[in-house]
């Protein structure tokens, strides 16, 4: 399900009067508590990225849901393989003071960190390379502009309960968010999930 069958299902449960702002705040705090309660390997996830010579990063805005690396690893023909990660003590002292566009500190990339939003590939190759990041992503709104959930489809029953549950506390209807409430630890208990 996406943003608008979501709310397309609240409407034809009777929630048609909020307006739709409301409802995809209700869908959107349902789809949080979900994904929290739930965490497991969807939440990892690559993204590939191509750096040119000399380019040395990759803004983590530039990945879609950013939220922790987990690895870079090179993909270029014969040149395959997993960088090592560097600390900040080390890029820091080695590689923050140069000025890395410059040709003589270009090379084979080894290594990764991550510092001021950006994800930098070290040394700085001297031709054009492609790469994978791995990473954790996050949960971020759902938006008309990007209606689709990140969180697997056998999740979509129980971010539309908790956004019923939502949706009955809004209208003073508690019993039935009770109700919903119980239907949402049910699934959970029988599907073995936090």
């Amino acid at each position: 399900m996406d943003l608008a069958d979501f709310d397309t299902e609240l409407s034809a449960r009777g929630f048609d009067a909020l307006d739709q702002s409301q409802r995809i705040s209700y869908i959107n705090f349902g789809y949080y508590e979900i994904a929290r309660r739930s965490r497991w390997m969807w939440e990892q996830t690559t993204h590939d990225f191509t750096l040119a010579a000399g380019a040395f990063s990759i803004a983590t805005s530039d990945i879609p849901n950013f939220r922790t690396l987990r690895a870079v690893v090179g993909t270029t023909g014969d040149r395959e393989r997993k960088l090592d990660p560097m600390d900040d003590n080390d890029f820091l002292a080695d590689w923050a003071a140069l000025d890395l566009s410059a040709s003589e500190h270009r090379g084979e990339p080894d290594s990764y960190t991550v510092w001021n939003n950006k994800v930098y590939v070290l040394p700085p190759p001297s031709s054009s390379r492609d790469f994978t990041a791995h990473y954790w992503q996050k949960v971020v709104a759902l938006t008309l502009a990007a209606p689709d959930p990140i969180t697997p489809v056998d999740l979509d029953e129980g971010i539309l309960l908790a956004a019923l549950i939502r949706c009955h506390h809004r209208v003073y209807e508690h019993e039935r968010a009770g109700e919903m409430r119980r239907e949402v630890l049910r699934r959970r208990d029988q599907s073995g999930t936090g």
